[in-house]
């Protein structure tokens, strides 16, 4: 009996390490901030998926940037972080482009490939940095959970400054959960349509497929501990909030007097975010729901649904933007050339309101 008791204990305080222990290091490994977290400064970066046309795609949207002047503007969010964002201000604008980027990533690296055809369309963009990451302050990144938040506030930021200018919420893989959730909370009446690319169900659900596919871990029991290191150490629990209930929201004629239309787009090859996520998410709509739509690319990987299926987005684009009243057709603007040398022009300081370059 008293092995047995020993045995059973043993086997106790080892489930119990595993479950903590592992825990804590999926906390670490998947929601803490790590020190190079400076996409945008660093430049793109190209993934083996990507091909030498789809780069040079990307790559062009970079160099529309370069000697393009930005104004580098701050909020503070409502738990008390320094956020950042680059506002590049089309000479002929139509609109604004609210940009939210994606895990450990930048809004230069996600939408570089469309900032040609958005900048064409006579769009400024507004290109910010989510919490935890670039230059925003953060300790813990959150999948959306309070990144919601952050760009409902962007998103009055930008009608304050800018009022009656339309804006677009256009959000690629977390950065499609943080619009996405962020339609549970109600946008501003700025916001005229929504484009969420790539996005998963909630935090938890794709914590728990990575969990399997990346370490072959069953979500239980190392993901329950997680959980609570996160609940204890970033503040929120990774099962707050899912997309589709946040989508069902935009029925609620008290947040939204007019209906918001929105695109989900995805691709069928997508290796990190399984496509039947999006197909979940448009369970908020019904057959006959007229202002949701979703752009499937067979092809594409995660994030590669524009770069691969061009055409067949631009179109989802415009049927979206009709719905929403907003302008698509080519604007044609003069090249921008400095007055002074890109040298002068760039500095290595930091304050909100001033103009700098990408450089």
């Amino acid at each position: 009996m008293q092995t047995a008791i020993w045995i059973i204990g043993i086997a106790a305080v080892l489930f119990l390490l595993f479950t903590f222990g592992g825990g804590y290091l999926m906390y670490r490994f998947a929601i803490r901030r790590r020190p190079s977290n400076y996409a945008w400064d660093d430049g793109l970066w190209r993934s083996d998926s990507i091909d030498d046309a789809e780069y040079a795609k990307m790559q062009e949207g970079e160099n529309l940037l370069k000697n393009r002047l930005a104004e580098f503007v701050s909020i503070e969010s409502r738990d008390g972080l320094k956020l950042w964002a680059r506002y590049y201000e089309h000479p002929k604008a139509r609109g604004i482009f609210l940009m939210v980027h994606g895990y450990r990533s930048s809004s230069l690296q996600d939408f570089s490939a469309a900032i040609p055809a958005v900048w064409g369309m006579g769009y400024s963009l507004f290109m910010i940095d989510q919490r935890s990451m670039g230059r925003s302050e953060g300790k813990n990144i959150c999948f959306g959970v309070k990144e919601r938040y952050d760009v409902i506030d962007w998103a009055e930021y930008l009608k304050n400054r800018f009022p009656g200018v339309p804006v677009v919420a256009d959000g690629v893989s977390m950065g499609s959960g943080t619009v996405m959730f962020a339609c549970g909370l109600g946008w501003p009446d700025n916001v005229k349509a929504v484009i969420a690319d790539c996005g998963y169900t909630s935090a938890g659900a794709i914590c728990k497929k990575c969990m399997k596919q990346w370490f072959h871990l069953p979500a239980f029991p190392v993901y329950y501990g997680a959980k609570l290191w996160v609940r204890l150490l970033a503040g929120y629990d990774l099962d707050a909030v899912n997309a589709r209930d946040s989508l069902m929201k935009l029925k609620d004629r008290s947040l939204y007097p007019k209906p918001l239309p929105i695109l989900l787009a995805h691709g069928r090859a997508d290796g990190f975010v399984p496509y039947s996520m999006s197909e979940e998410n448009m369970k908020a709509f019904g057959e006959g729901d007229d202002f949701a739509e979703l752009f499937t690319s067979e092809t594409a990987d995660h994030g590669m649904a524009f770069l691969r299926d061009f055409d067949g987005y631009m179109e989802a684009i415009a049927r979206l933007f009709d719905k929403a009243g907003l302008p698509h057709d080519p604007v044609e603007v003069e090249e921008f050339v400095p007055e002074m040398p890109v040298e002068e022009l760039t500095r290595p300081d930091l304050h909100s309101g001033e103009i700098f370059t990408v450089n």
